[in-house]
């Protein structure tokens, strides 16, 4: 991530290791899936480093971010706050339920987020959407390196021993945390967030469910049945009138 080395997965998961697989500063996480009413929808990776991490690397140009634009992510240029916290920005869109799950492992790698569903059913008069996941992390930042990086950086799946890590506060509980918000086109939402550095594995489910009416439908159909009712009544006043 730093120093010319560019990003071992390709994907977002390059972001959630910049400050701790190089540096060991301080790494605040924020993972947002946004749904559409098709279905589809947007996932964004926001990931904000403490000031001694925005220097370990060397700033916004310390950053080798190209191979998250030719997986298919959106980048914005990252930004540098007062207090010299560097924010970095990337998204992904997808299609649908399945697309989603593929676009979250390249986020965090494989078992992270698992059971990811998206479902659209339309009945008589309503359409209820329904998106859920389960987010599973081990306490243990090593999770979210992988082999590639691990040969990147001589061996260690962080760059660093871990005593070299306890030194720099990486190993403390709360030195990394991910916050992961599921939301269905801004009506409802659910969220989580993980500790990745408590050295305890912790997971979350997340479920968000929205239902729409469709009032007119009830409406006619009422007005239908009354209509009914009416000329059933009009045409029994007509047999009692002939009679």
């Amino acid at each position: 991530m730093s120093s010319g080395v560019a990003p071992a997965r390709g994907a977002a998961a390059c972001i959630l290791l910049a400050s701790l697989a190089l540096v060991g500063c301080n790494t605040n996480a924020d993972v947002s899936v946004e749904v559409a009413e098709d279905g589809s929808g947007t996932v964004s990776v926001d990931v904000e480093l403490d000031a001694d991490a925005s220097a370990a690397i060397g700033g916004p140009d310390g950053l080798v971010l190209s191979d998250l634009e030719d997986t298919g992510w959106a980048l914005t240029a990252p930004e540098v706050a007062e207090d010299s916290t560097l924010r970095i920005s990337a998204a992904h869109d997808f299609s649908d339920g399945a697309e989603l799950a593929s676009v979250l492992d390249a986020v965090a790698g494989p078992g992270v987020f698992t059971d990811v569903s998206i479902d659209v059913e339309e009945s008589f008069g309503s359409t209820e959407w329904s998106a859920g996941m389960e987010v599973a992390v081990s306490g243990d930042p090593a999770q979210f390196s992988d082999d590639a990086l691990t040969g990147v950086l001589g061996g260690l799946p962080l760059g660093r021993t871990p005593e070299e890590l306890a030194e720099v506060g990486a190993t403390e509980p709360g030195a990394a945390t991910m916050t992961v918000e599921l939301s269905l086109f801004g009506e409802d939402s659910d969220s989580a967030r993980l500790d990745l550095t408590s050295g305890e594995a912790s997971s979350a489910g997340l479920s968000v469910r929205h239902t729409e009416t469709q009032v007119f439908v009830f409406v006619l159909a009422g007005l239908g049945a009354a209509l009914l009712l009416a000329s059933l009544v009009f045409a029994v006043l007509a047999l009692r009138n002939r009679s």
